[in-house]
């Protein structure tokens, strides 16, 4: 050890191997980490004194059986068996077998300067329970099997060069940034080949009952999404890529594009958290959907078949999905082309009115067994307060066309539609003869006809009745006669066209 105007210190330290426990007389600063084990050391360093993270060393450190508690939230770092190596101002370890927790972890590591000393962590594990990272209550068994990480840590910046697992049957890589501090960041990147929605959800809810601080509000979160290929639920996508956002309380989808169902879907819009429940705001478009798998996805028991498109926008609030659907507004814009409509109850009471009658040279679609053929559905729904209702919804067929116009009360799951059926068959028999009340002649050989429906009542089991012209009202025929082109006449002068007089 020399004085001078630049002080010197050399020193060599040898041990035999000998058993460190928490009193650690000569290394107080180690107390607060408790640490136990076998140790042997062998290291020789120079240099200024006054900076030790300036010196130069070399050397080993061996431990065997050697544990301790970093603090805070961290769980307890047992059996821990491995050399840490010192190389110049540096530091690393040879591969490491420890166990964190209930984990089993093997990882090596590397600080490459003492004076700005950026820690670089590799880690391994067969099956790392997440209840060590406080992201699961301490009871949960849940875990990420074959993790592999690789981690750059630098004043309070940790890079993320690699972190790859499977957790269930979802397989996942992240990369990117996580910053902390009074503000913390984070910018990440997940990919994965196979992704499966519900396991994301169940790892946010997981976290939710752990206690890492994860959802944070103060936390700033901007995360790319892209996937192979996943489900979520008996939906199933590829080529799924999202990015989304969140700053404070707000989440946003700035964008969402996937394909599904033969066809594209694309979205964004935002999540506003409230005191009294959450903000939805989404837009949406779905392009060449096969309207028959979709169908069977939703669990909903009505069957179409044909090629959907649909767009739209729609804005909900609560804390409950009742909530959600009483509170849902907006607009949709649908269209179906060359497909079949099947276990409608609507269109079943619809035609079995119809089939009273014998005076039509054709047989009424079978909506049980075959359904009804249609080439274009086209309409736009309107939704307020958890009403949908439309003025322009259309179906035209070959054998038939229908125009609907009413709304479906969507929390009680009720409706109130009246319903124009313009058959494209000619008639057999004078129109005075025809049992449905409400039909009207129109072309130019009075061979076409329309008559009108009211539906009314649960959607399992509305009530249809067929209603005469003179009971719609004049807004409701005014549309009629738009969608089914029919003359104005029909409406100047009833006595004559529809009585024969």
């Amino acid at each position: 050890l020399r004085y001078s105007d630049r002080p010197y210190l050399g020193f060599e330290l040898q041990t035999n191997q000998f058993t460190l426990n928490g009193s650690v007389p000569i290394l107080t600063h180690w107390q607060q980490y408790h640490p136990q084990g076998r140790v042997q050391a062998r290291i020789s360093g120079s240099g200024n004194p006054e900076d030790f993270a300036a010196m130069d060393y070399s050397g080993t450190v061996a431990l065997n059986a050697f544990s301790l508690q970093p603090g805070g939230s961290l769980k307890p770092i047992n059996n821990i068996n491995g050399t840490v190596a010192f190389k110049g101002n540096s530091l690393e370890t040879s591969s490491v077998t420890v166990r964190y927790g209930s984990s089993f972890i093997t990882g090596r590591g590397r600080i490459r300067n003492f004076r700005n000393p950026e820690a670089e962590i590799t880690l391994s594990s067969p099956e790392f329970f997440l209840r060590d990272a406080n992201l699961a209550p301490p009871a949960s068994n849940a875990a990420i099997r074959r993790l592999n990480a690789s981690i750059f840590q630098n004043d309070g910046t940790y890079t993320i060069h690699s972190l790859s697992g499977q957790f269930n049957s979802s397989h996942f890589t992240v990369n990117g940034l996580y910053t902390t501090g009074k503000a913390p960041e984070a910018n990440l990147t997940v990919t994965s080949p196979k992704l499966n929605l519900d396991d994301v959800l169940l790892l946010g809810k997981l976290g939710d009952q752990g206690d890492a601080g994860q959802n944070d509000p103060k936390l700033s979160l901007k995360l790319r999404l892209s996937v192979e290929s996943g489900t979520y639920h008996k939906i199933a996508f590829s080529k799924l890529n999202a990015n989304l956002s969140r700053d404070g309380g707000v989440l946003s989808l700035r964008e969402l594009d996937a394909t599904m169902f033969d066809g594209r879907v694309s979205a964004k819009g935002k999540l506003t958290a409230g005191a009294q429940g959450n903000h939805y705001d989404l837009g949406f478009n779905l392009e060449h959907i096969n309207a028959e798998h979709l169908f069977h996805a939703l669990d909903i028991s009505r069957e179409v078949t044909g090629t959907m498109n649909m767009q739209g926008d729609v804005t909900a609030r609560g804390a409950t999905w009742a909530d959600v659907k009483q509170t849902a507004s907006g607009n949709v814009k649908l269209r179906l082309e060359k497909g079949t409509l099947r276990r409608f109850n609507v269109l079943s009471k619809v035609f079995s009115i119809l089939n009273v009658s014998q005076l039509l040279k054709f047989q009424l679609p079978d909506m049980v067994s075959d359904g009804m053929p249609y080439n274009v559905i086209r309409g736009t729904i309107d939704i307020k307060e958890g009403i949908a209702s439309s003025q322009n919804l259309f179906i035209r067929g070959d054998a038939i066309n229908m125009s609907i116009i009413g709304k479906a009360n969507i929390v009680k799951e009720d409706l109130d539609l009246t319903i124009g059926v313009q058959p494209l068959q000619t008639v057999d028999k004078v129109v005075n003869r025809i049992p449905v009340v409400g039909w009207l002649l129109t072309g130019k050989s009075k061979a076409f006809l329309t008559a009108y429906f009211e539906a009314k009542g649960k959607w399992s089991d509305p009530t249809v009745t067929a209603i005469p012209v003179k009971a719609m009202a004049k807004g409701v025929l005014n549309v009629f006669q738009r969608v089914f082109e029919l003359p104005v006449r029909l409406f100047t002068d009833t006595g004559e066209v529809i009585l024969g007089r």
